[in-house]
């Protein structure tokens, strides 16, 4: 076989089209701060990398689609790209891998980078074709190869049967929690009714996630790679921990902060040392595993931090301080969801004005001009918060 493979075609009309267009957009981004009367230096600061960074990439990318082709000889397939080459041959290619954007011929030798072949280049079936005749998907092999591990392993039972027994609980335990953390993010997300009760069970939920580490010792893990013999609760770890975050940032208003950091780090270091010596999946021997852990120790944080506003104020019975405050302005944000904001004018221990959160019932309800009640509570934990209702 000798052949090209390039951009499809419809792809590199749209890429030559809008790619300079966004170039011009990026370009005047970062000269916008210089275009008014007085140049605010943060926006500099912010503005310009953007600009610089997001124009050199796209211009990357226009030359990538000119220049850039997959070229496959009968004895090794190069990658041409806009700085260097890159050529594997034939007899060095251990497989392929793929994901949403690319193929990866992967090499033998681990020293050797893959060659990435976009999955918008053209005439795909043809090499669809080469490729599934030639070569095997190494994903498929690697989790061929841990099922085999993992039932060669007398640490999962004394048996092949019981290892089969104890792997096919571990699957359904691990689809189970996947499951029922994806409910509880959606519940959560769309409609957290009783609101109590779901957030309740979303904070005590990383203990079952918790326990299953501990009880198959590393059978089921918290990473998943495609395709892997390993059961994984990547969903059911970071979804609810997501959506509760969410849920606190959306419905709770926060006076200050100062309270949070210590316990928000000391839930996360404990709750992450737990899950590091309840699995063995990290060696630390490799960079993937220490990459995965700075997953876990950041996704832990996310998930301490919707636990503790939680708790914070659903449990907080303190009597709260009543102030008053003057609407300054109002406006609604837009995007993938829909936000209230009120400024409010200067009121308590707050000095300045500020923009607060509401329900969109309550901004319906009350104008600019008008006056609004704010109640402080201390906090369970003393992170103080505040309500706001019209009076």
């Amino acid at each position: 076989m000798n052949q090209e493979f390039r951009t499809a075609k419809g792809w590199s009309i749209f890429i030559y089209i809008f790619t300079p267009l966004l170039i011009a957009l990026f370009v005047f981004l970062g000269i916008m701060p210089f275009m008014a009367d007085e140049i605010v230096w943060w926006l500099v600061l912010l503005l310009v990398p953007v600009s610089i960074g997001m124009s050199l990439f796209m211009i990357y990318g226009l030359l990538s689609t000119y220049k850039g082709r997959i070229i496959i000889n009968s004895d090794k397939v190069v990658e041409v790209d806009v700085f260097k080459n890159k050529e594997l041959e034939l007899s060095n290619i251990k497989g392929y891998r793929i994901d949403q954007n690319y193929t990866y011929l992967i090499p033998k030798n681990a020293h050797l980078k893959p060659i990435k072949v976009s999955q918008f280049i053209g005439n795909k079936n043809s090499f669809n074709q080469w490729l599934y005749t030639n070569f095997v998907d190494v994903d498929v092999i690697e989790s061929s190869q841990e099922v085999e591990q993992i039932l060669a392993n007398e640490e999962y039972g004394r048996t092949v049967e019981e290892r089969e027994n104890k792997l096919k609980q571990a699957r359904l335990v691990a689809r189970t929690l996947n499951g029922i953390g994806s409910l509880l993010a959606v519940l959560l997300f769309f409609y957290p009714r009783p609101y109590e009760l779901i957030t309740l069970i979303a904070l005590i939920f990383p203990v079952f996630i918790l326990a299953s580490l501990h009880f198959f010792r590393g059978l089921i893990r918290i990473d998943q790679k495609n395709n892997s013999g390993y059961p994984s609760t990547i969903y059911g770890f970071i979804l609810p921990g997501m959506a509760l975050a969410l849920r606190s940032f959306i419905d709770f208003n926060i006076l200050e902060y100062s309270n949070f950091w210590l316990p928000a780090f000391a839930v996360t270091i404990a709750t992450s040392l737990i899950m590091f010596s309840t699995t063995s999946e990290l060696k630390f021997k490799k960079a993937i595993d220490y990459v995965t852990a700075i997953f876990i120790v950041v996704f832990v944080f996310v998930y301490s931090y919707g636990g503790i506003i939680n708790y914070n104020c659903i449990y907080d019975e303190s009597e709260p301080k009543v102030y008053s405050s003057e609407v300054l302005h109002m406006r609604i944000s837009t995007g993938k969801s829909t936000s209230y904001y009120l400024e409010l004018k200067a009121w308590g221990p707050v000095a300045e004005t500020e923009d607060v959160s509401i329900s969109k019932s309550l901004y319906d309800r009350i104008e600019v001009g008008e006056s609004v009640n704010i109640y402080l509570m201390k906090g369970k934990i003393n992170i103080p918060w505040f309500t706001i209702t019209e009076q």
